[in-house]
């Protein structure tokens, strides 16, 4: 028996239970048929498309981001401030030229 997904895709039982897998998996963020989100270290990962939800490529990820130390999280590098001037763009340093 084959279903139709919210992309007019038609799965078949066994996509159906791949999904199913991926879904109750802790780790996993189920974005699409093609892309799952490791909710443990925050990489994307892309699932084959030989097959929907195909689990072979979520699975390896998941057995070394298990080998791997969590992940911290990193904060974002402080953007410099720009500001553009008439003809130039002035980069303005955060640090004190004095010291």
């Amino acid at each position: 028996m084959a279903y139709r997904s919210l992309l007019g895709i038609v799965q078949s039982a066994a996509a159906k239970a791949r999904e199913k897998q991926l879904r109750d998996d802790p780790m996993a963020i189920v974005l699409d048929p093609l892309h799952v989100d490791c909710k443990r270290c925050g990489k994307r990962i892309k699932l084959s498309r030989k097959s929907l939800y195909d689990t072979f490529h979520w699975r390896v990820h998941r057995m070394r981001c298990l080998k791997r130390h969590p992940r911290v999280q990193k904060k974002p590098l402080p953007k410099p401030d720009v500001r553009r001037g008439h003809d130039s763009v002035v980069f303005i340093s955060h640090a004190d030229p004095m010291t």
